[in-house]
């Protein structure tokens, strides 16, 4: 499973659940990760008003980190994953040590639709269901379908 089960882990009674480090596979260290995102759309007819609410609401979330944390997720600010607010959260600390491992997805139109492609080709040959080579070569032709579809759609 992921980070999201740690809370729900430690209400098992009589479980000895750890976190181990991640597996190094080749020359470096990585696991791919992502992350919740604010956004705030540029509209023909934005109220002023609402959208300094929104920078201030982004702004109040981002500042409380480690209130973040506590359902399960490492602050993406350095300086509050190196907090002791967080800190005080033991069981998420070992997966704020992982973070300099973590690589994120490059920051494309569709790269979700082409990454599902790619997991679901991960997911079957990791259960032998088809030959790993032929799993991932087929998804990687699909994603990157999906990805030139999207590129001629959003630019």
């Amino acid at each position: 499973q992921g980070i999201w089960q740690v809370n729900e882990a430690t209400t098992l009674k009589g479980a000895k659940i750890g976190v181990a480090k991640l597996p190094k596979i080749g020359s470096k260290e990585g696991v791919w990760g992502n992350s919740h995102q604010f956004v705030l759309p540029v509209t023909t007819s934005s109220d002023a008003n609402k959208t300094d609410a929104a920078r201030y609401f982004i702004n109040w979330f981002t500042s409380h980190g480690a209130d973040w944390a506590k359902s399960a997720k490492v602050p993406a600010a350095k300086e509050q994953a190196a907090g002791s607010a967080f800190k005080a959260l033991t069981n998420l600390v070992p997966f704020a040590e992982e973070v300099p491992a973590v690589h994120f997805p490059p920051s494309v139109a569709g790269i979700g639709d082409a990454l599902a492609k790619v997991y679901d080709a991960v997911n079957a040959a990791v259960l032998m269901t088809k030959d790993p080579a032929a799993a991932l070569g087929d998804s990687a032709k699909i994603a990157d379908g999906i990805l030139a579809s999207n590129k001629k759609r959003f630019g």
